[in-house]
């Protein structure tokens, strides 16, 4: 079966609750749950294929006649819900820590530090010992950039950062998604089976609840302005 869902709508919980898994707790990912899940089942695209024998495939993606295509011999549940409510649980159960840790701000790994800062030109580096045969001007920039990071700042200066940091992060998961259901939107008319959040069975009331529980302004607003600036650039393509 095709367990098809947008980012934070539970499809991971939907999969443990009909194989008759606990999925109830509230403020948890499932990820971990649903093993040997292939990464490329994530975001289909155009020139997706079948790659082996899967007995229960989740994906982010919403298009049915392109999950179809792909494999045409597979059930398909789909998970109907709000794309922001969704994307909004999404990115401050998993998305937001993710982007913090990749820019340093929760135990900053060099390792991750120089693929967060590194330019296009610099060669890549799978081992902290290699950062010592790099040429002396990334070195000397690497370590600028670290201790800076590093120094004590005011607390102004800490807030606005984490603010600014929070907001990237949001618009960049936003921004990304809308452009993804653009080119792939949603249809359900291959869909075997469609979930609505909406409903009254006893997944569709608990996640509500949880999708109530993620709670941002800041996400919010993000959503707000990207939804305006996604919907302008669109109208130019």
């Amino acid at each position: 079966m095709i367990i098809a869902y947008y980012p934070g709508a539970g499809g991971n919980k939907y999969y443990c609750n009909i194989t008759n898994r606990e999925w109830q707790t509230h403020h948890q990912g499932y990820d971990l749950h649903v093993k040997d899940q292939e990464f490329q089942h994530r975001y289909l695209y155009h020139d997706s294929v079948s790659n082996g024998d899967f007995s229960v495939i989740l994906t982010h993606c919403m298009n049915t006649p392109l999950i179809q295509k792909i494999w045409p011999n597979l059930p398909i549940f789909v998970i109907l819900a709000d794309m922001h409510s969704c994307l909004r649980r999404q990115w401050l159960l998993y998305d937001l820590n993710k982007y913090l840790a990749q820019i340093g701000q929760i135990n900053p790994n060099i390792l991750e530090f120089y693929e967060a800062i590194k330019d296009q030109s610099w060669p890549m580096v799978t081992d902290a010992n290699e950062l010592e045969n790099l040429p002396l001007h990334i070195q000397q920039e690497i370590k600028a950039q670290y201790q800076e990071m590093m120094i004590p700042k005011t607390p102004v200066k800490i807030i606005k950062k984490q603010y600014f940091e929070k907001i990237d992060s949001a618009c960049s998961q936003i921004l990304w998604h809308k452009n993804y259901y653009h080119h792939y939107p949603l249809d359900l008319s291959q869909a075997h089976k469609v979930i609505d959040i909406n409903g009254t069975d006893n997944f569709a009331a608990h996640m509500k609840i949880e999708l109530g529980l993620y709670k941002s302004e800041i996400f919010d607003d993000c959503w707000k302005e990207c939804h305006s600036v996604s919907n302008n650039i669109q109208h130019a393509l």
